[in-house]
């Protein structure tokens, strides 16, 4: 058992350099993209290579305990007989269940049992603001202006509205916006029949005014049939949200 244990631990270890490594050089590239998909595609992998990171590291925690148990249990028992090779009492040792994985144990939540359900995702959405000094300025608004799901070649709306055929790659989102600042932080939400599918949090890189700017969701495959809403939010605030559906 002690050989399966170590032999898992210097697999996590690769996979934690590994990741180490994804992660600081999709942070490079994230920091000098003057592009915003570039930059978009960059943030998703700095998430992707983080979630790696914490499995990693959760694994092997979980794993050096496992062993140091099992090396526990394969030791020569020894009787409390002379001063020359003293013992303490044998304890009750706490026992991990063997079905459960170092995964398994790493995803439990710290204030529930490993063998309770995942709490159900409610419809609010409490977001994690960006890292950043500025705040919001007083009078700041973002409106969305339309949703469509194909652009012109001067990159406007093509077709605009709420309601939308299933399948579609990708949906823009065209809004105005007044009074901003360079930095502050301002998020992305998509929610599918009152869950969230999509939530992205940044720093705001586009200048005090604009119009038609938009922003975008994509999946592969296409996005199914549904009601879905959008949110953007300024700081914590909700500046704009709106509903559409996709239908067959």
């Amino acid at each position: 058992m002690l050989a399966v244990i170590t032999a898992i631990l210097i697999f996590l270890g690769i996979l934690l350099i590994a990741s180490i490594i994804g992660l600081i050089s999709n942070l490079r590239v994230y920091r000098k993209a003057t592009y915003f998909t570039v930059r978009r595609d960059s943030a998703r992998k700095v998430r992707r290579w983080f979630i790696v990171l914490i499995i990693a590291i959760g694994g092997m925690a979980a794993g050096f305990r496992l062993r140091n148990i099992h090396s526990d249990e394969e030791g020569p028992p020894s009787d409390i007989t002379t001063p020359a090779s003293p013992t303490v009492e044998s304890l009750p040792i706490a026992t991990i269940d063997p079905s459960l994985t170092p995964k398994d144990l790493r995803e439990a939540p710290p204030t529930i049992t490993p063998t309770q359900p995942t709490p159900t995702q409610t419809p609010t959405l409490a977001i994690a603001t960006a890292e950043t000094s500025i705040e919001v300025p007083e009078g700041a608004s973002l409106t969305l202006t339309a949703i469509s799901s194909r652009i012109t070649a001067n990159l406007l709306p093509l077709d605009p509205g709420d309601s939308f055929a299933a399948g579609i790659p990708r949906i823009y989102f065209f809004f105005d916006y007044e009074n901003l600042a360079q930095g502050v932080s301002w998020s992305q939400v998509l929610l599918y029949n009152g869950e969230v599918v999509r939530s992205q949090t940044e720093t705001w890189t586009w200048g005090a005014v604009g119009k038609d700017v938009y922003y975008y969701f994509e999946t592969r495959g296409g996005w199914p049939a549904g009601v879905y809403e959008v949110q953007f939010y300024l700081g914590d605030q909700l500046a704009a949200s709106k509903t559409f559906t996709l239908g067959d």
